[in-house]
């Protein structure tokens, strides 16, 4: 009986202990920092603009911050801004860790052109087509752009989820893919790149092996063995092998 006794006084001063620490002013939100992982051209000197854009709650304890509300706040506030976490350096500071994004996409939505990044989402709105990025031709009829979000409409995301991650397979590096491919689009269930060179690359089926038909196509283009031809093809045949071949239109 006095171990049970005992116990429960424990676990009722744990308990006034825990309701303590969460309500001290010790852990009340007092400062936050930005920590840039990378080089932020666009965000040089605006440290505080992006701090005020989260709407931080301050004096409120750290342990009930709700930082999803400030990830979004920062993000719909600065399209270029890539916020990795938001970090808690006790005992009542924050640490947003962030990169700049970078355009690597774009499409066309009536007279206007909205840039994307790797991850779809929208960072900037233009009535200019005169940028180096990878243009999507062709939108199916039930794409749209969520300009509150930043992000496009699932359909698009899916059809193209793939392709940021293989694309950088070959390069690491948005400036050089926005360099040599000029369009990308879809037809019949192809996967057409255009390349600056104005050659297509045409990859069949391309929800299977995207990767590996991918890394053989481009493959091909590099060799230069089919510069006078319009495309090069690839495609699974029927013994499940993958078969590169090139031709004109």
């Amino acid at each position: 009986m006095k171990n049970k006794r005992l116990t429960l006084m424990l676990i009722v001063f744990a308990v006034f202990v825990l309701v303590i620490s969460f309500t001290s002013a010790l852990f009340m939100l007092s400062s936050v920092k930005v920590n840039f992982l990378s080089s932020c051209p666009m965000f040089i000197s605006k440290e505080d603009m992006i701090i005020k854009s989260a709407n931080f709650e301050y004096g409120k304890s750290v342990f009930f911050l709700k930082k999803d509300t400030y990830v979004n706040n920062l993000e719909i506030n600065n399209p270029y801004l890539k916020v990795i976490n938001i970090e808690t350096i006790f005992p009542n500071k924050l640490k947003i860790n962030c990169l700049q994004r970078e355009s690597l996409f774009c499409i066309k939505n009536f007279d206007y052109y909205y840039l994307l990044d790797d991850d779809f989402k929208v960072l900037e709105k233009t009535d200019s087509s005169k940028f180096l990025t990878i243009q999507f031709i062709d939108l199916g009829q039930n794409d749209y752009i969520n300009l509150e979000t930043g992000q496009v409409c699932y359909e698009l995301m899916n059809n193209y989820k793939q392709l940021p991650s293989v694309l950088k397979e070959w390069k690491d590096s948005n400036s050089f893919l926005k360099q040599e491919i000029l369009k990308i689009s879809l037809k019949n269930n192809k996967l057409i790149i255009k390349m600056n060179n104005y050659q297509d690359l045409v990859i069949k089926d391309y929800e299977k092996s995207l990767s590996d038909k991918f890394n053989i196509v481009i493959s091909a283009y590099l060799s230069n063995k089919f510069t006078m031809n319009d495309y090069i093809y690839v495609y699974e045949n029927s013994q499940n092998k993958l078969v590169c071949v090139s031709g004109n239109y």
